[in-house]
Order: structure tokens, then sequence, then C-alpha cells
């Protein structure tokens, strides 16, 4: 799978759960989440945690720094996994290593808290539960996302 696959993947991803809650979408996924505001429309429609301390109307790059900073210290709060190598800086530049990384890392976080709250049962009648679909959890990319964490954390030989 190469990068712009799983550029594809995470925003669609992401659009699925933001067309829940906002009129907004993301198009550029290097680009649209640099102001931290749809960021925390997604954090808070996966989640259900509110992001506090938001500048509803960021116009420097240091509003816009740190709105995603509040988003990032409320899913460390909430113990949500896979931020440790994940920064502000690196968000509001567009980086999509560290976007992609805090992508996957909601997307673990929502697949454990739906395990956690038990398997819901489907009436056949009412269609499939958004749960199963394909943007959900991607189990492809994570699956090569754990290959590659695996890879970076064995030595590499010479």
């Amino acid at each position: 799978m190469n990068i712009h696959e799983l550029i594809t993947i995470y925003t669609e991803w992401a659009n699925y759960y933001l067309e829940r809650k906002s009129k907004r979408k993301i198009v550029d996924l290097s680009e649209d989440i640099r102001d931290g505001l749809l960021l925390a429309e997604l954090i808070e429609v996966v989640t259900s945690y509110k992001v506090p301390d938001l500048t509803k109307k960021p116009k420097t790059p240091k509003q816009m720094h740190d709105n995603v900073n509040s988003c990032l210290s409320l899913l460390k709060q909430q113990e949500v996994g896979g931020l440790e190598d994940i920064n502000a800086s690196d968000i509001c530049a567009g980086r999509l290593k560290a976007i992609l990384s805090l992508f996957f890392a909601l997307s673990r976080h929502k697949q454990a808290s739906k395990q956690r709250s038990g398997s819901r049962k489907q009436d056949p009648n009412m269609g499939p539960s958004p749960y199963q679909s394909p943007y959900h959890q991607p189990q492809v990319v994570v699956q090569q996302q754990q290959s590659m964490q695996q890879s970076q954390q064995q030595p590499q030989e010479r």
C-alpha cells in the first residue's frame, strides 16, 4: 500500500465521521486540519470528548498551533495511545506522517472503545451497522502500520 492509498483511506474514514457533525469535510489531509478546528470536530465525533479552549477563528500560526495542541492534550489526557511521537508543530506544518499517525491512533481508539462497550446486536432489517463501514477501522492499514512500527523498533543490520 502506498502513501496515496493511506491518505485516501484516512480521508474517507475521517469524512465518514465528520458528516455526522459537520458541514465541512477533509479534502486535503495535509491542509485541512492545520488550524485545529476540523481536527477538534473529528475528535469530538469519534471519541465524544469536547476539545476545550479553541480559538474559533484562528488567524495566526500561534492560534492554530494552540488549537492543535489542545486537541493533542485532550487525547493524551484521555489516554489515547500512539501519540508519543506526534506534536502540534508537525500537524500544523501538514506533515503527513504525523497526521496519518494521529488518524491511526484515533481509529484504534474508536475500535477499542467499541470492543469495550460490547458488540452491538444487529437487526437484519436495519441494514449494516455504521461500525461495519470500511472506513471505521481500516484493517489493512492497521496491519501495515503495525508492521512499520515493528520494523522501526528493530535495530537495522549493517
